[in-house]
């Protein structure tokens, strides 16, 4: 069976190393998040591609949130500076950029949006933006 990883949650994905635990554990979060916040295969496919939509629907930003509160880089309405650049010290495929990542995790928490789900939304573009983080080669 094919998972789809969207690009979004490449954030999450690019901080762990990936096993075969984890992602059983990721693949259920991220159809526990489309249960609860269906999104499209289009947004899916995009998302993956590394073209998040500038204006995406309020499911999509909270899909992504749901994601991130999962895996405790988001909690009430704040990015989790420290729990990511942990994350990203363990990360293999971002070895070589180790050094940036505080800067970039400093530099895109203060992103901020209408509401809690846009807010994790802004942080996860300006992590792209910035390349906070690399989506794995499937």
């Amino acid at each position: 069976m094919k998972v789809v990883y969207f690009c979004f949650t490449c954030v999450l994905l690019a901080v762990i190393p990936i096993k075969a635990d984890y992602v059983e554990n990721f693949k259920a979060i991220l159809e526990s998040c489309q249960k609860e916040f269906p999104i499209t295969q289009d947004d899916k496919e995009k998302a993956l591609a590394g073209n998040l939509n500038p204006n995406p629907s309020e499911a999509f930003k909270c899909h992504l949130k749901c994601v991130m509160e999962k895996k405790d880089l988001f909690k009430n309405g704040s990015f989790n500076v420290d729990h990511f650049v942990e994350m990203s010290q363990k990360n293999p495929l971002i070895k070589d950029h180790l050094e940036d990542i505080p800067k970039i995790a400093d530099k895109c928490k203060s992103a901020s949006g209408s509401n809690d789900c846009d807010t994790a939304f802004k942080i996860t573009a300006c992590l792209m933006e910035n390349k906070g983080f690399v989506m794995p080669h499937h």
